[in-house]
């Protein structure tokens, strides 16, 4: 081959190389990932169980072992490991290696309707399982929200409606609520005023179960047309819970809740979550 022509061929084989890397690498400068901290996948899947007021060794053989054997008719899976505490089973479902990312939202349906198929199992007083599978959520920005004098439950209130704005925002798939306080009605029974009314705590138990419980109630027809029978008497205040029935006292005249307690709105304690901004409760 001629020297020249040889020389040529290299150079423009050489030009083509580096035109190919430079586009590439713009390509690939383009395709980065902008998050500080990359979303990543991770095959591992936990199902916590409360049972409250349970031994660990209740929650092994009554919980544990059912979640788990239901666990394990799941073709994709690994192996399974669990942990079981007193009220708390909490089982770990590894899928294997060899399955791909794309696959995993398919596999984790099917993990959940096992989970929901065992339910009917699970021992009287055990709550529902909780599936969780969101490992690799990465959460690049925090706000906190609060309001000096502001009461929490309208500062709830407003974060809610931020999190539905936020979640319509181009590249946000995710918006969590964190750092709620729980609310309560809280009963402070007097035992004294019980024992004078001829009263059990077990009656104010027996009342506020029966009082707040939805049920149907039947519907009433007229002819041709058919009506819906509606019962009142759930709580929709605090007010409410302090009018109820409780029973009846030695004179025959009925007892209020509120004669005998005090009824009160108030937080969860202890809180199960307590978020701080710069001094403040947020």
């Amino acid at each position: 081959m001629n020297p020249a022509v040889f020389a040529i061929r290299h150079k423009t084989f050489t030009l083509f190389v580096v035109v190919l890397l430079a586009v590439l690498g713009v390509q690939s400068y383009f395709n980065l990932g902008w998050l500080e901290d990359p979303e990543f996948s991770i095959k591992t899947a936990t199902v916590q169980t409360a049972w409250p007021g349970a031994s660990p060794m209740e929650v092994e053989r009554q919980v544990t072992e059912r979640i788990e054997r239901a666990v394990q008719e799941i073709p994709e899976l690994d192996h399974v490991r669990s942990l079981s505490r007193a009220g708390e089973s909490i089982v770990f479902v590894d899928i294997d290696t060899r399955y791909r990312v794309a696959e995993l939202p398919q596999i984790w349906d099917m993990l959940r309707r096992q989970i929901t198929d065992v339910q009917a199992s699970l021992p009287d007083g055990a709550l529902p399982s909780q599936v969780n599978d969101d490992y690799g959520d990465v959460y690049g920005v925090v706000l906190a929200v609060y309001g000096d004098g502001v009461p929490f439950a309208e500062l709830s209130a407003y974060v809610e409606e931020l999190q539905r704005e936020l979640l319509l925002v181009e590249g946000v798939s995710r918006a969590v609520f964190w750092g709620e306080r729980q609310e309560t009605v809280e009963i402070a029974v007097s035992s004294a005023r019980l024992r004078n009314l001829g009263l059990t705590t077990d009656d104010v138990l027996r009342a506020l179960s029966s009082q707040n419980r939805i049920a149907p109630s039947g519907l009433f027809e007229s002819g041709r047309q058919r009506f819906r029978v509606e019962v009142a008497g759930t709580f929709d205040a605090v007010e409410d819970v302090g009018g109820l029935v409780v029973g009846r006292a030695a004179d025959d005249r009925l007892v209020l809740l509120r004669d005998i307690a005090d009824v009160r709105r108030a937080f969860a304690d202890p809180l199960q979550q307590i978020m701080r901004f710069n001094g403040h409760d947020a």
